[in-house]
């Protein structure tokens, strides 16, 4: 693949979009991630108080932290926004284009798999932020 012209206000479109749902995604994680630990101390707790010979497992601790990749966002749109640098348009080839127009990092998977763990999609309703 040679690459694929595309006019820069598209991309910008693309990656603020993208920016602005992955803050959204990523702090609803982190608040999902937060009530998994609360919920799982309150259970640690009660067991703890009704048994006398409760023994917590060590593995017990996985809550996976969701990573906040706005600054790969950002990079870009300030890339494109210094107007010395770039014209109306550029060639993306197919990694550019993946990550830019399809929000297909390669980061992107980890992200998503976090996201299962805390119940939650790419689709996944929440608040703007």
């Amino acid at each position: 693949m040679n690459g694929v012209k595309v006019e820069i206000n598209v991309i910008l479109r693309n990656v603020r979009t993208a920016q602005r749902r992955h803050r959204a995604l990523y702090l609803k994680a982190n608040e999902r991630r937060q009530l998994k630990i609360r919920e799982y101390c309150a259970m640690m707790i009660y067991q703890l108080d009704n048994d006398d010979d409760f023994q917590p497992e060590e593995r017990g601790w996985n809550f996976p932290l969701p990573q906040n990749h706005e600054a790969d966002y950002q990079r870009i749109i300030d890339q494109l926004t210094d107007a010395s640098v770039i014209g109306d348009s550029a060639v993306l080839n197919e990694a550019e284009l993946e990550a830019l127009i399809l929000d297909n990092w390669p980061w992107s998977r980890e992200f998503r798999n976090t996201l299962r763990f805390y119940n939650m999609t790419e689709d996944s309703p929440c608040e703007p932020a």
